[in-house]
């Protein structure tokens, strides 16, 4: 969550140890609680802020109530396909299988895919 609120990445490069032992994310971490509600169901959220003053500000998301338009689904998908896989293969052996996957249904032959195992 804090990373999240600090530099707005949760894709698996938000992990790393040096990003989760950086001071201000830690300081950050220590100002938040999370809470389990039984009233909402798994993939709802409530977010309650408190301010210094002691002003609380609440938002609440149904991911089903918010589902983003097809275009925005497809470019998550690629960024975290790539936040998962260039560390392993590197960048044009990523971009490489992506174009292949994505263009599955017009390959007659699957031996392309070995060299990625």
């Amino acid at each position: 969550m804090a990373n999240a609120l600090l530099r707005g990445n949760t894709g698996l490069q938000a992990f790393t140890d040096e990003k989760v032992k950086d001071p201000e994310i830690k300081k950050l971490m220590g100002k938040i609680s999370v809470l389990l509600d039984n009233s909402i169901t798994a993939l709802d959220s409530k977010v309650e802020l408190e301010t210094n003053s002691g002003k609380i500000f609440s938002s609440y998301s149904d991911i089903f109530k918010e589902i983003p338009a097809l275009e925005i689904k497809q470019e998550k998908i690629k960024a975290k396909f790539f936040d998962l896989s260039e560390p392993v293969l590197g960048a044009e052996k990523a971009h490489k299988l992506l174009n292949l996957v994505s263009d599955i249904e017009n390959i007659s032959n699957l031996n392309c895919f070995p060299e990625y195992v």
